[in-house]
C-alpha cells in the first residue's frame, strides 16, 4: 500500500514541526515547505532518523507570489493532504501605524494562503481527492484592540476556508479549519499567556492529527 502524503506549508515553525513528527510517526510521506531550508534539513534529518520515512524540502516563500506556480512545479507528487501554517502576529502599534507593516500582517496571514490554497483546491478537485487544512485563530472571533489587525486577517481566512469548503463538499474534498487558541510556541514568546489555558506544540499537534484524520470541519485547539 503506498503511504499518503502530506505538505506543510510554513513547515519550520514550531507547530509546523510537530505536526510533521506526528505525521512521520504515523506513517506518512513528508513533503516540507518554507523559507529557511537550512533549518528545515537539519529538522528533517532528525524527522528521518525517529521515523524512517521519506522526507522532501523545498523552498517557499508565501508572500512571493510569483513563484507559486513554480514551486508546485518542483513538487514530487501533489500530496494528498497540505497543511498552510503560515501565520505572522506582529505588533498592532506597529501595525496601525506602518503601511508596510499591516501589509504584512494581511498578507501574511490572508491573502498569501488564499492564493495558494486556491491552486491546491483546484487541483484536488480535478484530481477528486484531497485534504486542505488552514491554521487560522480565535483571534479571528472576535476584534480585541491588542490585535485586532491579526485578528481581521485571520477572521477572513477562516471565512474563506469556511466557503471553500461549501464549494468542495459535494467533491469528497475535506477542507478543515484549525483555529488556535494559547499554545506555547516561539510565535508567542512575548507575550504573557494564561498558564491553564495554554497548552504545549506537541499536545496542539495531537489534537490537529486527530481532526485531520477524523476529517473534522473545524477544530479548537488550545482553547
Amino acid at each position: 500500500m503506498t503511504k499518503k502524503s502530506i505538505l506543510f506549508l510554513g513547515a519550520s515553525s514550531d507547530i509546523g514541526l510537530s505536526l510533521a513528527n506526528i505525521f512521520a510517526k504515523n506513517g506518512f510521506n513528508l513533503m516540507l515547505a518554507s523559507r529557511d531550508t537550512k533549518y528545515l534539513k537539519i529538522k528533517s534529518n532528525e524527522i528521518k532518523k525517529k521515523y524512517n520515512t521519506s522526507i522532501s524540502i523545498y523552498s517557499f516563500d508565501i508572500l512571493n507570489e510569483k513563484n507559486y506556480v513554480g514551486f508546485i512545479s518542483k513538487l514530487e507528487v501533489i500530496p494528498d493532504i497540505v497543511v498552510c501554517c503560515v501565520g505572522y502576529l506582529g505588533k498592532q502599534l506597529k501595525s496601525q501605524n506602518s503601511l508596510q507593516e499591516s501589509s504584512l500582517v494581511i498578507r501574511t496571514n490572508f491573502l498569501g494562503p488564499v492564493n495558494i490554497i486556491n491552486i491546491f483546491a483546484n487541483m484536488f478537485e480535478e484530481r477528486g481527492s484531497g485534504t486542505i487544512v488552514g491554521l487560522s485563530s480565535v483571534a479571528g472571533e472576535r476584534g480585541r484592540a491588542s490585535n485586532y489587525l491579526y485578528g481581521a486577517s485571520k477572521a477572513g481566512f477562516s471565512a474563506y476556508l469556511s466557503g471553500l469548503r461549501q464549494r468542495l463538499h459535494k467533491k469528497k474534498i475535506n477542507v478543515i479549519t484549525i483555529k488556535l487558541g494559547y499554545v506555547l510556541t516561539t510565535f508567542v514568546k512575548d507575550k504573557k499567556l494564561p498558564f491553564f489555558l495554554t497548552i504545549s506544540k506537541e499536545k496542539a499537534a495531537e489534537i490537529i492529527y486527530i481532526g485531520i484524520m477524523k476529517k473534522r470541519d473545524i477544530v479548537y485547539v488550545g482553547v
